[in-house]
C-alpha cells in the first residue's frame, strides 16, 4: 500500500473510537503470534496451516513474517493499542 494511501486509512480508522487498522510490523510479532496460535487451536478449520506445526516456530519466525521485506502484508484491527483477543 502507498504510504499516503496508509496514511489515510490510518487517519480515518482512528477516529471517534473506531479501531485503527495498520499493516502490522516486526515489533507486533508476539502479540500476532500468540492470537495467531489462539484462533489455530480454537478454529483449526478456518486455516491452511495448523496449530503444531505453528507452535513449534519460532517467535522469530513470526518476526520474519511481518517484516517489509517478506512480501507479506499482514494487517490487524488495533482497539486503543492492542489487537482485540
Amino acid at each position: 500500500m502507498p504510504a499516503a494511501l496508509s496514511a489515510a486509512v490510518t487517519a480515518a480508522s482512528s477516529h471517534a473510537g473506531q479501531p485503527l487498522i495498520r499493516r502490522l510490523q516486526p515489533h507486533d510479532a508476539d502479540v500476532y503470534r500468540a492470537l495467531r496460535l489462539r484462533r489455530l487451536r480454537d478454529y483449526p478449520d478456518t486455516f491452511t496451516s495448523d496449530y503444531e506445526e505453528e507452535s513449534a516456530r519460532s517467535a522469530c519466525h513470526a518476526e520474519q513474517r511481518l517484516a517489509a521485506l517478506s512480501g507479506e502484508n499482514i494487517w490487524g484491527a488495533f482497539a486503543g493499542s492492542n489487537l482485540p483477543a
